[in-house]
């Protein structure tokens, strides 16, 4: 009786002692034994997994897999979390994976574990990718999940690894199969992910009587892919993404994804997939923030191992940006061909019509067929672009033909314009947009004929002048950091400007604006003129020196002409648009003086001598005004000068009632020897007033004599040279001398 009841009391004993030393060397033995042959078939150089611990109620353990120097899978640490009951029942409580790292790597365009591939990937995974169904019997079932500090590495090409963490946790739902299997019906949790890919939202898929449906709502997620950044913050809508259906067809459903560069849009599309046969179609839509307008998409698509084909097709509503221009509802189309990581394509749309709106500027039928290429090509085929019609002010005023074609840099574009006002005229511009955001335009007009009487009526030009000459040009322009700059020359050449009987020829100007988008050149422009004619007024040899200091001033630095044989110069002064009148001063230079004065209607003069002095001019809507202005003959130069019509001097001589002193006066003009002489210029309501001053003497003796103190004609003796001085009046009207009628109002009205 007493043995055995020492025997009781040892039993549990031994039964104790003999369990714990099965735990504590079964690990030894699995790992040394079981687990080798287990993985023996796997493809890796590398393979271990190890059991540290192994209780009733918890069991530990690494994992890893790798190829040499390159980790395929790591699990630090793993942990199983159950109790002899749950165990008698099938279930593991939980399963904790921490610090677990997995390296996939993109082949044909697909994610494959790093170090397997289609071909050597374990039987009944490729039996499993064939099955219609999400069916996963385990011998036993786990009720939780828990993913710490893990990480996915996404290998590719010659590119950046995309890491991305992740921890999570997720509560699996089983159903009770034959054998004592547990069929996996669902699962549910929440996952958040750093890195490459940031998010942070739940997750839930579940069996239903078609197959199965999942749910995914994401409250945050930011991701960029190229130029293109998708970012979701708690503040706005959540991503949800609905899938329903089987491995062979699914409809599914996303919405409320942000984009939020390079433009501000919402998101969203749904369709359906046949994993099956590669097939997939939908439409989608997003809404522009700036703009409010809505873009509407409908896409079919194949993909066949690591190839992709889609058709598309977009339409896009009606919109206008910051009131300065809208475009019509538009349409595009086109495909993709996506071939692992190349990318071919085509892009057609057109647009009706594009408005803009400050400028009264209408853009009509704008059509675009463009390649699409990545990476881009070295040299590609080429698109086009082309506007139909370039309408300002309701009138057709030009077209556009261009080529565009992609660089590994960005697009590169080549562009005519023409317009039918200047028959002949082209613009040509070569370009390009590159990635960086950095636009460069090389755009010239070369040398063509032009003709005022072909210009458009909104083209302002002073009442009845006309404008013949070539224009060319030549700029560069860039866009850096999305700052404007660049330079541009224009220039005119045998330009002729005719207005009436006035007339400005063989005009020659090149304007260089070094500094764009500032309206602003370099002081020291030229433009030379060959002939300027106003009425009997003629001057030649123009140069004048100017700067353009904005678009609405330009500053005249100096004005010089020949004039009579002589130079005539004007200080520097401001052309403002805004400006009432203008104020200058002519500086002359020995002038010629019969010359001269036949310029101003004094006609049958000729002889020596020249003249100096300067003309103050007021020009202004009123017309012209000369403001005491004076020319005078250079000091002890005199001169012999010879009026052969004395009529129209007699008529401005005041009457002294001595008509024997007029007389002699007047034959002593018909050949005078003069001392000085000199003009004075002054405006008179319309009438120009010049004042002539002589003071001389007959160059030969004149049949005259003095009687009684007074000049009296004498037929003997030997004559007269008697010294006199003579103010003769002479009044022009301004409008005939200058013949410029309404156009000096003109011109300041539509300069």
């Amino acid at each position: 009786m007493k043995k055995r009841f020492q025997l009781l009391l040892t039993l549990p004993v031994l039964i104790v002692l003999g369990c714990t030393i099965f735990f504590l060397l079964l690990p030894s033995l699995l790992n040394t034994y079981l687990f080798p042959r287990l993985m023996a078939e796997l493809p890796f150089t590398e393979k271990k997994l190890s059991l540290c611990q192994l209780t009733p109620w918890k069991t530990t353990g690494t994992l890893s897999l790798a190829n040499g120097d390159e980790p395929t899978l790591s699990m630090p640490r793993f942990e199983l979390h159950y109790t002899p009951a749950s165990l008698i029942r099938g279930k593991i409580v939980g399963l904790l994976l921490d610090s677990v790292s997995i390296h996939l790597e993109m082949q044909g365009g697909n994610p494959v574990i790093r170090g397997l591939s289609a071909n050597n990937a374990p039987a009944n995974t490729q039996s499993m990718a064939k099955d219609d169904s999400l069916a996963v019997l385990l011998p036993l079932s786990i009720e939780t999940i828990t993913l710490k500090n893990s990480s996915l590495t996404i290998h590719q090409d010659q590119q950046e690894p995309l890491k991305i963490m992740a921890d999570g946790h997720f509560e699996l739902e089983f159903v009770e199969q034959p054998d004592n299997n547990k069929l996996l019906a669902g699962f549910s949790g929440q996952l958040v992910t750093t890195g490459h890919l940031a998010l942070s939202g739940a997750i839930d898929l579940h069996s239903v009587d078609t197959g199965y449906e999942a749910t995914a709502t994401l409250s945050s997620l930011q991701f960029r892919q190229g130029d293109f950044l998708f970012a979701t913050t708690a503040a706005e809508q959540p991503i949800t993404l609905q899938l329903l259906g089987t491995l062979e067809k699914a409809q599914y459903t996303l919405a409320n994804i942000v984009l939020a560069e390079p433009e501000k849009a919402i998101l969203g599309m749904e369709g359906e997939i046949e994993p099956g046969k590669g097939l997939f179609h939908g439409r989608g839509h997003a809404v522009l923030k700036r703009t409010k307008s809505a873009l509407a998409i409908n896409f079919n698509g194949h993909t066949q191992q690591s190839k992709t084909s889609i058709d598309y097709m977009l339409a896009g509503e009606a919109f206008t940006i910051a009131d300065a221009f809208s475009i019509s509802p538009f349409t595009l189309e086109g495909y993709l061909a996506v071939d692992g990581a190349a990318l071919t394509g085509q892009l057609r749309g057109k647009i009706p019509e594009i408005a803009l709106k400050n400028n009264r500027t209408k853009l009509i039928n704008l059509s675009l067929q463009m390649p699409l290429q990545y990476p881009p090509p070295e040299a590609g085929t080429s698109g086009k672009l082309t506007i139909e019609q370039i309408r300002y002010q309701n009138r057709n005023s030009g077209t556009l033909q261009a080529t565009i074609s992609q660089s590994p840099k960005g697009i590169l574009a080549s562009s005519l314009l023409t317009t039918p006002f200047v028959p002949g005229l082209q613009l040509i511009c070569d370009g390009s947009a590159q990635l960086s955001g950095k636009i460069t335009a090389h755009c010239r007009i070369p040398a063509t004929k032009i003709n005022s009487a072909t210009f458009p009526s909104f083209i302002a030009l002073p009442d009845k002048l006309s404008l013949t000459g070539k224009l060319a040009a030549d700029g560069e322009f860039y866009v850096t950091d999305k700052q404007p700059a660049g330079k541009i020359s224009v220039k005119y050449l045998n330009g002729t400007l005719i207005q009436g009987k006035n007339k400005i020829s063989d005009i020659n100007v090149a304007v260089i604006f070094p500094r764009l988008p500032q309206l602003q050149t370099a002081p020291g422009q030229l433009c030379t003129i060959g002939a300027i004619e106003f009425g009997t007024i003629k001057l030649s040899d123009g140069r004048i020196l100017f700067r353009i200091e904005d678009a609405q001033s330009v500053f005249l630095e100096k004005i010089r002409l020949n004039w009579c044989g002589g130079k005539v110069e004007t200080g520097s002064f401001a052309l403002a648009k805004d400006m009432k009148e203008l104020e200058t001063t002519l500086y002359c230079d020995r002038l010629g003086f019969t010359e001269l004065l036949a310029q101003f209607g004094i006609d049958n003069a000729e002889g020596q001598g020249s003249l100096n002095g300067r003309l103050p001019m007021i020009i202004s809507r009123k017309g012209l005004i000369f403001d005491d202005g004076f020319l005078f003959s250079t000091p002890g130069n005199s001169g012999i000068v010879r009026f052969n019509d004395t009529r129209q001097l007699r008529q401005g001589i005041p009457d002294n009632n001595n008509s024997s002193y007029l007389d002699y006066s007047m034959e002593a003009l018909e050949n005078f020897s003069y001392n000085w002489t000199k003009l004075s210029f002054n405006s008179q309501n319309d009438d120009l007033l010049i004042t002539m001053q002589l003071d001389g003497k007959p160059a030969e003796p004149l049949p005259f004599s003095f009687k009684n103190g007074q000049l009296v004609p004498a037929g003997k003796g030997p004559g007269l040279q008697h010294p006199i001085r003579l103010d003769v009046n002479f009044r022009l009207p301004m409008k005939d001398l200058f013949h410029y009628g309404t156009s000096i109002q003109s011109m300041m009205e539509k300069r």
